[in-house]
């Protein structure tokens, strides 16, 4: 679907390109339309899939660019830890070596509330910036749940001081590969949990489309 939306005035962009997809791919069919394939569109198909609805995910990207700014964040997570025992949680990987060598610290949710205040100049709304803080913990814990591996940050938010790692920000866990590392793994993920089935996608009109015989709970369908 190419669409030039330089002259149009302002809000008829966003409602010429709902026009052009409703008439390329049946919406109403599904129960949730997904806009964009990063980390959080990816994240809310595979909740919403949980749930039993049908999930479509447009993604204007093609396949090898896709995953926006998630792309680009380099696969790093910030989230509520208390100590070691909240990091093997999500990656059950590290070795005794490791965790002797290291000193993760903790992040806890008064530092992180800290961090929104300053970062947002205590602009942060307050509502979402409970649920940020307050669920992190359990998201990490959700995405594991899921399959996506994390790694700690070794070589970014790590200083080796007397033998030992020692993290500092706050910043602890990334997501294996990186940011493209975290596109590949959703989308192996979506496969695997039966949301995106690339032998069950066809290009139709720009878009990848579920073909006619396919069944599964959701599919992926980014625009070029």
């Amino acid at each position: 679907m190419k669409i030039n939306n330089e002259r149009l005035p302002p809000g008829k962009a966003v409602q010429h390109t709902r026009q052009d997809l409703a008439e390329e791919i049946d919406v109403a069919k599904y129960d949730v339309v997904v806009v964009g394939a990063g980390n959080a569109a990816f994240c809310a198909a595979q909740a919403a899939a949980e749930k039993g609805a049908k999930v479509l995910m447009v993604e204007r990207a093609p396949k090898e660019l896709m995953g926006g700014n998630s792309r680009f964040t380099a696969g790093a997570f910030r989230c509520v830890y208390d100590g070691v025992d909240d990091l093997k949680a999500i990656m059950p990987d590290l070795t005794k070596d490791e965790i002797d060598r290291s000193d993760f610290g903790t992040y806890t949710q008064d530092q992180f509330y800290d961090d929104m205040f300053r970062v947002t100049q205590y602009r942060t709304d307050g509502e979402l910036c409970d649920r940020l803080v307050g669920r992190s913990r359990d998201a990490m814990r959700w995405l594991h749940g899921k399959g996506m591996k994390f790694d700690p940050i070794w070589g970014r938010q790590a200083y080796l001081i007397d033998g030992k790692f020692k993290f500092w920000g706050g910043l602890t866990v990334e997501s294996k590969g990186g940011g493209p590392g975290l596109i590949e793994q959703h989308l192996k993920l979506a496969d695997k949990n039966g949301i995106v089935d690339d032998d069950h996608l066809r290009p139709v009109n720009g878009h990848w489309s579920p073909r006619p015989d396919h069944h599964s709970g959701a599919s992926r369908a980014p625009s070029r």
